[in-house]
């Protein structure tokens, strides 16, 4: 009994002490003084969120033209650039606008389907990038770690999905597993016969794949990255344009 009343009054003490240090902390963190360059900061970030806009983003075909369109507030000045192939390095160059909701826009004549483009983007005081559109359906690429990107204009609709459609839940109902496609099963503890695939998570009642997933009561899952993309990387331990490989060894 005396062994009981100590293991309870040992409880009993984390517990308060974690209550009291806890309401301390949080009454502590909302006295704290913020820095002027903070202060600046939640300012500019409060009026970036009442920044809002209604236009169709990325790439697509209306009334004869291609449209593109870019949502960036910090840019000073963004262009496109069209290519002809995924391997060309130089393009035709456009430049882009901004209206009054930070959205860079641009239109070139014609249907502009199976072209590849990027946008070149100036940040104040540092170089222009060249940059894939955030928005774009399709990427081109070379399956090599330094690999030029281009997105693709594609056309919309276009695709069979064989009378599929998404499932529509309410988002207050989301039970979230982020998950990686290949890594899921790639193990052999997976249990699953087809091994880092899609076939491989389907695959009923093996510890790895959706079976497993839908067990610990979750109802959606959240894919990383899903299409094919620069496996094929410097070799470690060792430098390519200027570039160590220190993360992965194969």
């Amino acid at each position: 009994m005396k062994f009981y009343t100590i293991i309870i009054c040992a409880l009993l003490t984390v517990l308060i002490c974690n209550k009291i240090t806890g309401a301390e902390l949080f009454v502590t963190d909302k006295k704290l003084k913020k820095s002027k360059k903070q202060i600046e900061f939640l300012k500019h970030q409060q009026e970036l969120d009442k920044i809002y806009s209604d236009k169709k983003l990325g790439s697509f075909v209306q009334e004869g033209k291609t449209m593109f369109r870019l949502f960036s507030t910090s840019a000073e000045k963004i262009s496109l650039v069209l290519f002809d192939e995924p391997s060309d390095e130089k393009g035709t160059e456009y430049e882009m606008t901004k209206d009054e909701n930070c959205v860079w826009e641009t239109s070139v004549d014609g249907e502009m389907y199976g072209k590849y483009y990027n946008y070149k983007v100036q940040q104040p005081g540092k170089e222009p990038v060249l940059c894939i559109d955030p928005y774009s359906r399709a990427v081109a690429s070379y399956n090599t770690y330094f690999t030029p990107r281009h997105s693709l204009v594609v056309k919309e609709g276009e695709y069979d999905w064989e009378g599929d459609e998404w499932i529509r839940r309410d988002w207050r109902d989301l039970i979230i597993y982020e998950m990686h496609v290949r890594d899921m099963t790639e193990d052999k503890s997976s249990g699953v016969e087809e091994r880092g695939t899609y076939q491989g998570l389907t695959e009923k009642n093996k510890p790895g794949g959706f079976s497993y997933i839908r067990s610990l009561g979750v109802n959606t899952v959240e894919l990383l990255p899903s299409q094919e993309f620069a496996n094929i990387e410097i070799p470690y331990k060792d430098s390519l344009n200027g570039r160590l490989n220190s993360w992965n060894p194969y």
